[in-house]
């Protein structure tokens, strides 16, 4: 392949090299052990082993021991902000709220109830990148959708109560420590 610089007239040269073809018996052996079902591609920030912020043990997922619920209301004086666990999200559109499923409002406008949770433990600083994609693509691959919710310190992953103790086990297989 052949091409030419902006504006100049010096042609440069591209080589393409196929890295699936062994130009070795040596190669071939290993290229028919890979295993390319199973090759994905890693966040720039994901470390092979999990890291957290002091940089001496895997990240840890702490697992709640609750159910949740995912509701819209009509109004913010429907909800109970005196509960010790929930969020509310505001856009023009709607007035959400995931809480425990204990505490949904009475009056919701809909609900999806049957939800769990984990958390990841500690603060999570703002120039991290890739934790929330890292989690969610380990369990969209093994076909667990998730409803995520952030706060200023950390990341909430919600599952379907029928996929919770699986995915758990998926992240616990992929490095994560669940406690």
């Amino acid at each position: 392949m052949a091409a030419r610089c902006s504006g100049g007239t010096r042609p440069v040269i591209f080589k393409i090299e196929r890295i699936d073809v062994p130009e070795t018996d040596e190669e071939a052996v290993r290229l028919a052990k890979q295993d390319y079902k199973k090759t994905r591609r890693r966040m720039p920030i994901q470390a092979e082993k999990k890291r957290d912020l002091q940089g001496d043990r895997t990240m840890e997922l702490k697992r709640l021991e609750y159910g949740f619920t995912v509701c819209k209301v009509a109004e913010i004086s429907e909800m109970n902000t005196e509960s010790d666990f929930y969020f509310i999200g505001k856009t023009d559109e709607e007035l959400s709220m995931v809480c425990k499923t204990e505490d949904t409002p009475a009056n919701t406008t809909a609900r999806d109830d049957g939800w769990r949770g984990f958390r990841i433990q500690g603060i999570l600083d703002f120039s991290l990148i890739g934790i929330l994609s890292e989690i969610s693509g380990i369990l969209a691959a093994n076909k667990i959708g998730i409803f995520a919710v952030s706060t200023y310190n950390t990341d909430y992953i919600l599952v379907k109560e029928g996929d919770f103790d699986r995915a758990l086990e998926v992240l616990s297989a992929e490095g994560y420590t669940v406690i």
